[in-house]
């Protein structure tokens, strides 16, 4: 039996990680060690670990890393050094044979960092990929670089990851979970979210993901174009979610509170679980802010997204994706551009990119042959030709 460590630090990234999760703890071959630490340990980011545990999922390790102090660089920083000092010692305990990461969080470089000092291979998900607006970018990059079997979303990702020096033979497009995940999900009925929310979903829904933009220096200042667009929407329903533990998080956090109470149409929630998310999609009329999960989950549900800004630039979009800059002229003309009938119709026409059948599936059985092949941490730069 093989000890596959798979670390989870955000409420987003657990949701896309739940299905595969599962998948490794119901594998005989598989021994399932759940690495707990970031926003999950942090009441300010809604203690998402009750959400994991509600689940049936038993952490094997729990690493509280001080995030409720992270809203500015430095203090990013020492949550990293924090990090760095603890997971090593707990990797050292668990002695897995295979360590998982999915993305390109500062938690996750700190994951990926311990494993690879460990001496432990490491397997990374959604690895290539572009981010220009954050700092996210270059640390998706770094985890690449210590990563052994890779995983991306698309064809276009895996060829990037090979652009970076990785053999094509632990390069494998998988196809995104989050895009096979709304499958294997339960959705709520419309009456139940309605009870939930206590608002009529007859009325235009937006859902508004919000989260800062660390690489363009403006981090937590960079959303008011965005409230004063919404501020015009007085007919329609307006559900925030908080935004991530990043510098600027909780400044842009404190915004959406005060205009939550300041409008009535409007509500936010520290975490919505993944069913209720995924149900709220279904109905909605559109995905508005700057999250990936308006750009990997929302096209599934033939949803409309308003891509704000600079955060997500680089990605592979859907036809259902409108970019616009962060401007109210143009976050304005975004939102009027998603109802016209012949945008709608491409809404509806959309495929999305990011899904592929049998991502969990090509995960579990590539990670079986990668351990039986013994080859462990060596690797060597591949050189395009």
């Amino acid at each position: 039996m093989y000890n596959i460590c798979v670390f989870t630090g955000t409420r987003a990234e657990y949701g896309i990680l739940k299905g595969l999760i599962r998948a490794i703890e119901l594998d005989p071959q598989f021994n399932l060690q759940l690495f707990v630490s970031g926003s999950h340990l942090s009441s300010e980011f809604g203690m998402t670990i009750s959400e994991i545990e509600q689940d049936g999922f038993k952490a094997a390790a729990k690493v509280e890393i001080l995030l409720s102090s992270v809203d500015t660089p430095q203090a990013m920083l020492k949550a990293m050094g924090r990090s760095l000092m603890s997971y090593g010692d707990v990797l050292l305990e668990l002695k897995p044979d295979l360590c998982l990461v999915l993305g390109d969080r500062f938690e996750a470089l700190a994951f990926a960092i311990s494993a690879n000092v460990s001496g432990i291979p490491l397997v990374h998900l959604h690895g290539g990929e572009l981010t220009f607006g954050a700092l996210d970018d270059c640390m998706r990059h770094a985890i690449t670089k210590m990563a052994h079997l890779h995983f991306t979303a698309t064809e276009e990702y895996r060829q990037r990851v090979i652009q970076l020096g990785e053999n094509p033979d632990v390069v494998i497009n998988a196809g995104a979970l989050g895009a096979e995940n709304i499958a294997d999900e339960t959705l709520l009925s419309r009456d139940q979210l309605e009870a939930f929310f206590q608002m009529d979903l007859g009325r235009d829904t937006y859902i508004v993901t919000y989260h800062p933009e660390t690489n363009n220096g403006n981090m937590g200042n960079s959303c008011e174009a965005l409230f004063l667009s919404l501020a015009k929407l007085r007919e329609s329903n307006l559900i925030f979610t908080l935004a991530n533990a990043d510098a600027g998080g909780r400044m842009i956090n404190e915004k959406i509170k005060t205009f939550c109470e300041q409008h009535t149409n409007a509500k936010y929630y520290a975490s919505l679980g993944r069913q209720r998310f995924f149900s709220l999609l279904k109905f909605a009329k559109a995905i508005v802010g700057n999250s990936s999960s308006g750009l990997i989950e929302a096209p599934t549900f033939k949803l409309a997204t308003v891509n704000i800004g600079d955060r997500q630039q680089g990605r592979t979009l859907a036809d259902s994706v409108v970019n616009c800059e962060n401007t109210v002229a143009s976050i304005d003309a975004a939102i009027k551009k998603i109802h016209t009938p012949a945008f709608q119709e491409i809404v509806h026409a959309t495929v999305n990119p990011y899904y592929r059948q049998g991502t969990k599936e090509i995960i579990i059985k590539e990670m079986k042959a990668f351990i039986k092949s013994g080859k462990g941490t060596r690797k060597s730069f591949y050189t395009v030709k």
